[in-house]
C-alpha cells in the first residue's frame, strides 16, 4: 500500500456534493430565525434600558444644576436676614450703613443672575416691544415721544434669547 493509500483509508473525502436535504435547509432557517430574533429582542432591550438610563441622569444632573444655584442664593438670604434684624438707626448715619448693606445684598443678587447668563431687560427711554416688555400703563410726556416707555415698574429678565420675566412699565402716549 502507498503512502497515499493509506491516507484515503484514515481520512475518508466527502465527495458527495449535493445540497442538503431541504427539510434540513428549512429547520436550519427557522433556527436562525429565531436567533436572530432572540438578538433583536436583546437589542431592543438594551436600548430601552439606555433610554431609562440617559433619562435618570439627565434628572441627576439637573438637580445637581438646581442644587447648585440655590447653594449661591443661601449667603444672599442670610445676608438679608441680617439686615431685617439690625435695626436700622434713628440717626441719619445709622440708616446710610444699613441702606449700604442693602444696596450690597442687591449686587449679590446680581452677580448671582449675571453669573447664570441673566441680564436685566433695558426699558426707561426704548421704545416699547412686546417681545421683553409688557405696557402696564399709559401716561403723557412732553419728554418722550409716543410709544416710548417713560418708567419701569417691575424689571424684567432675560437669558439669552429666553424671556424669564418681561420688564413691567408705562409708556408715552
Amino acid at each position: 500500500m502507498s503512502h497515499n493509500d493509506k491516507n484515503q483509508d484514515t481520512h475518508p473525502v466527502d465527495t458527495d456534493n449535493t445540497p442538503p436535504d431541504g427539510a434540513e435547509a428549512v429547520a436550519q432557517d427557522i433556527v436562525d430565525a429565531v436567533d436572530y430574533k432572540d438578538m433583536w429582542l436583546r437589542a431592543q432591550a438594551d436600548y430601552q434600558n439606555l433610554q431609562r438610563e440617559t433619562t435618570l441622569v439627565r434628572v441627576h444632573w439637573a438637580k445637581m444644576s438646581e442644587i447648585q444655584v440655590l447653594e449661591e442664593f443661601i449667603p444672599v438670604l442670610e445676608n438679608l436676614k441680617k439686615a431685617f434684624a439690625a435695626d436700622s438707626g434713628n440717626n441719619a448715619q445709622q440708616f446710610e450703613n444699613w441702606k449700604k448693606g442693602i444696596a450690597f445684598i442687591v449686587k449679590q443678587f446680581e452677580d448671582i443672575m449675571t453669573l447664570h447668563g441673566v441680564e436685566k431687560i433695558v426699558t426707561v427711554g426704548l421704545q416699547f416691544d412686546p417681545t421683553v416688555h409688557e405696557a402696564v400703563g399709559e401716561e403723557s410726556s412732553d419728554a418722550f415721544a409716543e410709544g416710548t416707555i417713560i418708567r419701569e415698574v417691575d424689571g424684567g429678565y432675560i437669558s439669552g434669547d429666553t424671556v424669564l420675566r418681561a420688564a413691567r412699565v408705562i409708556v408715552s402716549k
